[in-house]
């Protein structure tokens, strides 16, 4: 199940575009699990009094539909083993309640907060998409909110907004915006003289050249801090890999919440923005200084020579935890590219990212693609 607000490689204006659709369709309560109830796989709410709306006061009372990461809430917060709640989802939806309700039962002096969008042309009982189950100690920093503070520590730390591109994707679990820039650069021949896209097959030492960007990440459910990483991208294919180890990370986490309807204060927002306009501040200033870029590139550089054999693959993989679809699709973007050194074994996985149609596993596959280049050079 998903929100169906879910966009892969969008640019910056359909990106925020939709989180101000979700924005305006926001709802979040803490609710005890006294008034918490499993009916047909979907959660009643009850006990809550109305939300004022820009059209008008919400019922916030009635069944809200879970996404899987709600479910995943569900699993986590109730003890309930994530396999077998999903089986009884797919097989035995009676049995699904029964155990809900009971866990909730047994967590009755416990309160929760659901995030939620509510759903004004649902049935006459829904009133919309359950999208997450959290602590109610959860500190939210809002996607649209991080956008435009990213956006304005892009601008204290000197740099022209325009002379960037922006795109991103948006899912169920998180909001990924990359930025890169055309203006910082660093040249790699040793990584990519024996190279060839394996989308166009252009030839790497025709244009051995890496562009300086970086990835905020963000989720408003639980699934991870916000995070400003280094991004990479190769120009010859646009394959993109992140270096985890200089990212900087802020943990949702705050004070109890109250039961009933959560506004979250305007106070609360201001800080988490300064927060994160100090940060990209700071981070752009790093991530985007041609020093930096080229150093990253050289460290890649002086492990990347090193000659393999298609074999590898099933070896990089197994470690890796890939899936056996993930494998075949890296083996084959390696014998495309053409590049029998551990560099082309990385370059293969950040290839099958940029193909990837799930944002989630695509961004995995980016931030493994160092490590798949150190297991490859041993």
């Amino acid at each position: 199940m998903s929100t169906t607000d879910v966009i892969r490689n969008a640019e910056l204006g359909d990106i925020v575009a939709m989180l101000q659709d979700q924005r305006s369709r926001r709802l979040d309560v803490a609710v005890p699990a006294t008034d918490m109830h499993s009916e047909g796989g979907r959660i009643r709410v009850s006990g809550l009094p109305s939300d004022l709306t820009e059209d008008g006061f919400f019922d916030v009372n009635g069944l809200y539909t879970p996404t899987v990461v709600a479910d995943e809430g569900l699993s986590i917060k109730l003890d309930i083993p994530r396999q077998y709640l999903r089986r009884l989802r797919e097989q035995h939806i009676e049995l699904f309640d029964a155990n809900v309700n009971g866990w909730l039962d047994k967590n009755k002096d416990k309160s929760y907060l659901l995030r939620m969008f509510r759903d004004d042309g649902a049935d006459n009982e829904g009133r919309g998409v359950l999208r997450a189950l959290l602590s109610n100690r959860y500190k939210s920093i809002d996607n649209l909110e991080a956008v435009l503070a990213a956006l304005e520590g892009i601008k204290n730390a000197g740099i022209d907004p325009f002379s960037l591109s922006f795109h991103g994707d948006l899912t169920d679990r998180r909001m990924y915006l990359r930025i890169e820039s055309d203006q910082v650069v660093a040249r790699a021949e040793k990584l990519l003289t024996n190279y060839r896209s394996p989308f166009g097959g252009q030839l790497g030492r025709d244009n051995p050249v890496i562009n300086g960007g970086f990835v905020l990440t963000n989720s408003e459910v639980g699934n991870g801090r916000f995070t400003l990483t280094p991004r990479f991208t190769v120009q010859v294919c646009t394959n993109g890999m992140t270096v985890e180890r200089d990212a900087f990370r802020a943990t949702h986490l705050g004070a109890e919440l109250g039961d009933g309807v959560i506004d979250w204060s305007l106070e609360v927002e201001r800080k988490n923005n300064d927060l994160i306009i100090a940060q990209t501040t700071d981070s752009v200033r790093k991530f985007l200084d041609p020093a930096y870029v080229q150093a990253q590139v050289d460290l890649i550089e002086g492990k990347a020579e090193k000659p393999v054999q298609a074999e590898i693959i099933k070896n990089v993989s197994k470690s890796m935890g890939f899936t056996k679809d993930q494998e075949e699709n890296i083996l084959g973007m390696f014998i495309k590219g053409s590049d029998m050194t551990a560099g082309g074994v990385m370059q293969a996985v950040t290839a099958v990212a940029v193909n990837e149609p799930d944002g989630d596993v695509a961004a995995e596959l980016e931030s493994k693609a160092l490590d798949v280049l150190e297991l490859a050079a041993r």
